[in-house]
Order: structure tokens, then C-alpha cells, then sequence
């Protein structure tokens, strides 16, 4: 097969799930794959893995609007390298591309969730929603991340398209490193509201004074978005001395950050998966998270599930793992077992079958 890939979730800026499901499904396809062509479309050059079977395809280097300059040469691009079946890594693609065989993955569906109301998320939000809307019409077949995904696509797409859940995996990099100190608790935001921060701020805020000597709130972001506005609040709480802020930080140290943290406080939202989960699980890091939707999917019987929108109900949760060793113990344990149940290596076998049936059966 000559499989044609959208890379342009790689080129992405923040270190969002998107881009890292591309990063990993593209790096184990590659690893397992010894016999298909791989052509990777993107609006700029990529470093990717080295090897005589992938090829990286330039199809425009102008700037991102909204109907890009030159959009549609990724069409012409793709009937003049014979593609036997064209997979979308999110369903943002080239509204120009059209295939019959094209694969879609979706993350989420309720833009709403994502984008606050500020003039530049409106108008990327109604960029996404046309994007969607052509990709989602011209797909043969769905792949969601989730089962809760799933529910959502399925309003969507029509009767004839075909639709499966494969689940993301976890990299073997993220283990327990033995005799790490725990003196953090975790939790993550992005330029989303859906991350629920300032409720795990408000949590942090009326935890024991005692208990916070022991331990630093610590907050990961995948860009400067928010930083700024985080900063402010814990600055007017009297809050900023007693909270780590990290931005951007690589995969080496947020394994460092997951085996010094005494729990993960996960209570977002919305997520079409939620992969912090299994990552903290598997370095030994308990998880809160929130009692709904794929977080709650994710974590199974691992993780504390809790209201997210109780500031009580997460400091409560965490004062339970930090004081009950029994409960603690079991959520590592739990944890462990939870997340060898995923890998990059069974996320790709699944695309890469799913890949050959809609060739075979589609010509």
C-alpha cells in the first residue's frame, strides 16, 4: 500500500494530545510497518524517522488562513503519488482534499469546550468547525480515541461511514523510578478552560497549612497562553511562593515531575482521552480525576474519580492520598496494572489493520 498521511498535527506548536498521537502512531507505525510506502503531507519540512519507506511531501509553505494559498495542490499531490488510502491525524485537514478511501481520527467534537470566547478563539473555532465539516463529509472511515469520542461522532457521521475506537497508547519511557522524593502534586492547563486549573487553585488554596510545607503545587502548560493569567491569580491569593510553574517541558522531565508528585489532579472538563492519566499511572503517581466521560473511561477502577467542580471534593481527595497509605498504595498498584494495558505498538497494529480492510475492500 501507498499510505498517505496529514502531518500537519505534527508542525503544532503547544505540546497538545493531538500532536503527540501523531508523534507516537506515526513513530510505531513506522517501527512495525516493514512493508507499506508511507507519504507524510505537510505545509513545512519534518524531521521524521529515517527510513527508505517514508516520504515527506511539501504541499504549501505559505502562511495558515482559512483557505490556504495553495490548498489545493495537496489534492493534486495526492492522486499524482497513487495514494491507496489518505488518513487525517485530526479532522482539520484541506478542506480541497478529496479521497475514497480517507481515514479520519478524532480527538473531540465540542469546539465549544476548547475555545474561549475571545476574538482570536472565535475565529479559529469557526476555521475548525468548516475544516471539520468537509473532512467529516468526504471520510470513508472514523477513528475515535475513545468510546466517549465515539458517542460524539457518531451524531455526526452518516449511516454508509464506517467508525471504530482505538485507544491511544503510552510510551515504555514513562516508569517508576525508584527512591524519587514525593513533594509535588500535579496538575496540568493549557489555553483551554476545560483543564479546570483555577478550581485545583482554589483546592490548593484551602488545603491545611501544614500539609503545603510538605508539598509544592506544581503546573505544567504547553504554552505561554495562560501563564500570565495564572501567575496573577496566585499572585492576588498570596499563592505564587508555594506553586512551580512549567512550561513546555520534555518528555525526561515530565517523568522526573510524575515520580516526584505524590498524585496527578486531572479534573478537566473535557477530554477526548486524557493520556496524563495513564502516564502518571505508570511512574507510580496516583490520579484524581473527574467521575465522567473518557477521563473516567481511561481511568477505570485506578484513579480517584471525583465532582470537578467542587474545589472541596479535589482537596479532599487529595488530603486522602496524602494521608491514607492504604488508599495510596492501591492506586499505585491499580495504576501500574491500568496503564500496561496500553501501548503505541497495539494503537498502531489496529490502525494499520484497519488500514488494509478499507483498501481491500474499497480498491
Amino acid at each position: 500500500m501507498r499510505i498517505g498521511i496529514n502531518g500537519n498535527p505534527l508542525l503544532y506548536s503547544d505540546h497538545c494530545g493531538t500532536k503527540h498521537y501523531a508523534e507516537e502512531l506515526l513513530k510505531a507505525l513506522f517501527l512495525i510497518d516493514k512493508k507499506n510506502i508511507y507519504i507524510v503531507y505537510t505545509l513545512q519540512p519534518l524531521h521524521l524517522l529515517k527510513n527508505p519507506r517514508v516520504i515527506n511531501r511539501i504541499y504549501s509553505t505559505s502562511r495558515s488562513s482559512l483557505f490556504r494559498k495553495k490548498e489545493g495542490d495537496l489534492n493534486y499531490l495526492v492522486k499524482k503519488d497513487r495514494i491507496d488510502v489518505f488518513h487525517n491525524l485530526d479532522p482539520y485537514s484541506s478542506i480541497f482534499l478529496t479521497h475514497k478511501n480517507m481515514i479520519t481520527t478524532v480527538h473531540d467534537t465540542y469546539l465549544n469546550n476548547i475555545f474561549s470566547i475571545s476574538k482570536n478563539d472565535v475565529l479559529e473555532r469557526i476555521n475548525c468547525e468548516i475544516r471539520r465539516y468537509f473532512v467529516f463529509n468526504r471520510t470513508k472511515v472514523f477513528i475515535s480515541v475513545s468510546r466517549s469520542t465515539y458517542q460524539e461522532v457518531e451524531k455526526f457521521k452518516k449511516q454508509k461511514q464506517s467508525h471504530f475506537v482505538i485507544y491511544e497508547g503510552i510510551s515504555k519511557l514513562f516508569t517508576i523510578v525508584p527512591n524519587t522524593k514525593k513533594n509535588r502534586i500535579l496538575a496540568f492547563a493549557d489555553f483551554s478552560l476545560r483543564k479546570n486549573i483555577f478550581n485545583v487553585i482554589r483546592a490548593w488554596e484551602i488545603l491545611p497549612r501544614q500539609l503545603k510545607l510538605d508539598y509544592t503545587l506544581t503546573i505544567i502548560l504547553s504554552s505561554d497562553i495562560i501563564k500570565n493569567r495564572i501567575i496573577k491569580i496566585l499572585r492576588h491569593k498570596g499563592l505564587l511562593d508555594e506553586v512551580d510553574i512549567f512550561v513546555n517541558i520534555s518528555t525526561e522531565e515530565l517523568i522526573s515531575i510524575y515520580n516526584q508528585s505524590v498524585c496527578l489532579v486531572y479534573p478537566s472538563l473535557y477530554e477526548g482521552f486524557g493520556l496524563p492519566i495513564l502516564e502518571a499511572m505508570a511512574c507510580g503517581c496516583p490520579v484524581i480525576t473527574t467521575n465522567y466521560g473518557s477521563m473516567k473511561e481511561v481511568a477505570g477502577n485506578a484513579a480517584l474519580l471525583i465532582n470537578p467542580l467542587s474545589h472541596e471534593y479535589i482537596a479532599d481527595a487529595i488530603k486522602i492520598i496524602i494521608r491514607d497509605d492504604d488508599t495510596r498504595n492501591n492506586l499505585i498498584k491499580r495504576g501500574k496494572i491500568r496503564s500496561s494495558y496500553f501501548s503505541w505498538n497495539k494503537t498502531a497494529k489496529e490502525t494499520l489493520k484497519i488500514y488494509s480492510e478499507v483498501v481491500r475492500k474499497g480498491g
